[in-house]
């Protein structure tokens, strides 16, 4: 098993994961749910697609990750991360606080009254 220092994986039964996104300095994932968490805990995060399987996803096509496509990249893009303080870190935090706010903010109804009236709207208009 390959040990890296100040590296950790987390095994989700064995420990809770907003207690693992509290002490990260980065998270490094492939596309996950536990990114959109990371960025709410303001952590960094990196996706990772070797094979273009999750290039569809939406946070990533819209920036709010560092994103990996080619193992080279990964090296320098973990230590970018991983070191990111002051204005790079705040770059980075700061794409991902406005991908949520276009994502899942909403000016006149919160979000379960956004989403009840979106589906009602597509069932009015399918029927």
């Amino acid at each position: 098993f390959l040990r890296l220092p100040n590296v950790y994986l987390v095994d989700p039964n064995q420990e809770d994961i907003f207690d693992s996104l509290n002490r990260a300095k980065v998270l490094i994932t492939a596309a996950s749910m536990t990114a959109l968490d990371a960025m709410l805990y303001e952590v960094p995060v990196l996706t990772i697609d070797l094979n273009e399987e999750v290039t569809y996803v939406d946070f990533i096509k819209q920036g709010a990750t560092t994103h990996v496509d080619d193992k080279d990249q990964l090296n320098a893009s973990i230590a970018m991360l991983y070191e990111a303080k002051n204005e790079l870190g705040e770059k980075i935090l700061e794409k991902q606080k406005s991908f949520f706010k276009a994502s899942f903010e909403t000016k006149k109804e919160g979000s379960a009254a956004f989403i009840g009236n979106y589906i009602a709207e597509r069932l009015k208009n399918a029927g």
